[in-house]
């Protein structure tokens, strides 16, 4: 239940004097049941004995809903002085100051559920269409704003509001905001990093190469039977264990083997062709059957027999064709080994990637752990005071809803820790169903990188998907040279020599041989065709490479950017969780002197778990951001220890 209390003045643009206009002046109350347990044409009695109050009659039915001592509720039938409502916990006040370059909307009190609806609607009403003037909602006077409030800031700040705040909690939330606003449109990594840590992946194992081999990272071969016993996985078994069982790794080995058979076919049609052979023949002919008569010899000779073993050579000798054919066979074959290495280095990405998100899921569940063990000591000391007589029983209500709340983000922190691990198990080929725990915690630790110039000339010498690229385009370029080859004359010999007689004891050596050179003068357009496709798939590598190129330059460049920022991340956050600890402490010190209810304390404890959740993630964008240096470097299989560290 709440109420709104609009006030609102504008001041024109030839005069600096503040006004008062009729259709701004606005003093209206108005009531909002938020579950619809009294309408306002009840009877008083009703009214009365269901919210404990009492009803003062207004000429124009306009009710106003306070609290009271004794958390009890009020309805009176008259406009409150802005003291007032700023006393009551469930009210908002709102204040309009316009000017012609500037449109400011202040807040006092609490933005929740039931004044929400009146606030979007009263902003709507008094807001000017004109983009030259700026927004700026104050929320310096602001006590809670729970998730409809938030959904109401973040559609001001799409918007272009802009918020102000002096307030730890608030402006806790307008960092939020911020944060949120800016991963939208500039940043991968962000705030939101982790969520977005799958589109980053897609896109460094979406490179030509790969889509060309369809290499699944994501999966693996399970290496055995689980064991009973309880194992501790290093990084480094992690990422040994993947480049052995991890389905991605397994294809691109198995690619570059097919390459070096296309290699062999190739190089056979340069080399001697030579077969063996030996036969026992028996054989009866009839001359009349092929028109032979009247021959002084018998019309069928036979049966008669022989034996006969021989050897036949043929080669190529030139063909330019075939030579180019195998030049390019042989190049595919290198840029099959150069990926198979690129690969490596992406797994070695994807493994480092599903640790750290054990670690940090691990992380969130000791931090959740620690809320709930203060949220359950509040609840105890809000129930000894109601039972005490010192404590109203909503105080006690509000802090077990709290304790419910973060035994309800445990339980979701210990899935995501579940879930993880599977995640990390599949990738690197775990026996489906072991066990295992960390071994590493991967401590927060800073490098001192190399120069964006420096970064850029390593990766180009390192990168493995873009010597691979120029590879693949080389062969291009060598398979378009072999179709033009085909114009060109060929040159080849064949023959054969075998030993034949009756038997091998009484057999003679026979023998042919022959050489000849093949011009071709017309194919009905089949060279030209494959020169065509020849030139197609040329400039589709060199397109290729040049985008490989480009996304090297972007990877590097984003890669410092992010390290950077999460090097800042992890300093402001690690300061923030420190206040919030602070303060934390100091709220429960004033409750339980009775100076203030436990919604203070609640709030505190929300604003700390919020501090633990960005210090944690921070954490794990500053670790990540270093494994996707390595990886961007083109080093992350070799190196990858000496950015992240571990056993």
């Amino acid at each position: 239940m709440a109420a709104i209390w609009t006030t609102g003045c504008r001041q024109n643009a030839s005069s600096s004097k503040s006004t008062r206009t009729t259709n701004k002046e606005q003093k209206r109350i108005e009531m909002y049941c938020e579950d619809d347990l009294v309408q306002i044409s009840e009877k008083e009695r009703n009214l009365e004995a269901a919210f404990d109050c009492r009803l003062v009659s207004h000429p124009q039915n306009s009710l106003s809903v306070v609290r009271v001592p004794g958390d009890s509720l009020c309805v009176v039938a008259r406009p409150l002085d802005g003291a007032d409502w700023l006393r009551k916990n469930s009210m908002l006040k709102i204040t309009f100051n316009e000017t012609p370059s500037e449109e400011r909307r202040i807040l006092h009190g609490r933005l929740v559920v039931p004044s929400v609806r009146e606030l979007r609607r009263t902003l709507k009403k008094n807001h000017r269409n004109d983009r030259r003037s700026a927004c700026i909602v104050d929320l310096n006077e602001v006590t809670f704003i729970d998730k409809s409030g938030m959904r109401l800031l973040r559609a001001l700040a799409r918007e272009g509001a802009q918020f102000t705040a002096s307030r730890i909690y608030t402006k806790h939330l307008i960092e939020q905001l911020n944060t949120k606003r800016k991963s939208g449109r500039s940043s991968l990594f962000s705030s939101v990093f982790a969520g977005l840590i799958p589109i980053l992946l897609s896109v460094l194992i979406s490179t030509p190469a790969a889509k060309a081999q369809n290499r699944p990272v994501n999966g693996s071969v399970p290496s055995g039977p689980a064991s009973d016993q309880m194992i501790r996985l290093t990084l480094r078994d992690a990422v040994n264990m993947a480049l052995k069982y991890n389905l991605g790794t397994i294809e691109s080995g198995e690619n570059t083997r097919i390459a070096r058979g296309q290699r062999l076919v190739a190089l056979s049609k340069l080399l001697p062709q030579v077969s063996a052979s030996a036969s026992e023949n028996v054989a009866q002919g009839n001359l009349a059957t092929v028109g032979i008569k009247k021959l002084p010899i018998p019309d069928v000779i036979g049966p008669y027999s022989y034996s006969a073993a021989g050897a036949d050579l043929s080669q190529t000798l030139f063909s330019f064709e075939s030579i180019q054919l195998f030049r390019a066979a042989r190049t595919a074959e290198q840029a099959a080994q150069l990926s198979y290495q690129d690969i490596l280095d992406v797994v070695t990405l994807i493994v480092g990637n599903a640790y750290l998100q054990i670690i940090e899921a691990g992380s969130r569940i000791e931090a959740q752990e620690a809320q709930v063990r203060n949220a359950r000591a509040l609840y105890d000391q809000a129930v000894d005071q109601v039972q005490a007589g010192t404590a109203p029983r909503i105080d006690a209500t509000r802090t077990e809803v709290q304790l419910h709340t973060e035994e309800f983000n445990l339980s979701i922190a210990r899935n995501n820790f579940e879930v993880a691990k599977l995640t990390l198990g599949r990738a690197i080929g775990l026996p489906l169903g072991q066990q295992f725990e960390l071994a590493d915690t991967l401590p927060y630790s800073d490098i001192s990188p190399l120069s964006t110039d420096d970064a850029l000339q390593i990766a180009y010498k390192s990168r493995s998907d873009f010597r691979s690229a120029l590879g693949s385009q080389k062969a291009a370029a060598q398979t378009l040279s072999a179709a033009k080859g085909e114009r060109y004359p060929t040159v080849a010999i064949n023959g054969d020599y075998g030993d034949v007689g009756s038997t091998f004891g009484h057999s003679h050596g026979d023998f042919t041989f022959q050489a000849g050179i093949k011009v071709p003068l017309f194919t009905g357009g089949r060279i030209k065709g494959d020169v065509t496709q020849g030139e197609a798939a040329l400039r589709q590598r060199k397109a290729e490479a040049e985008n490989i190129r480009g996304q090297i330059d972007y990877d590097v460049r984003t890669a410092f950017l992010n390290l950077n920022a999460a090097k800042e991340q992890v300093e402001v956050a690690k300061q923030n969780v420190e206040l919030a600890n602070e303060n934390l402490a100091r709220s429960k010190d004033r409750f339980t002197s009775g100076v203030t209810d436990s919604v203070e304390v609640v709030q505190a404890e929300q604003a700390l778990a919020s501090a633990n959740d960005q210090y944690i993630t921070s954490l794990y964008n500053h670790n990540f951001s270093k494994l996707f240096l390595a990886r961007a470097l083109g080093v992350a299989r070799t190196n990858y220890q000496q950015y992240l560290g571990g056993k």
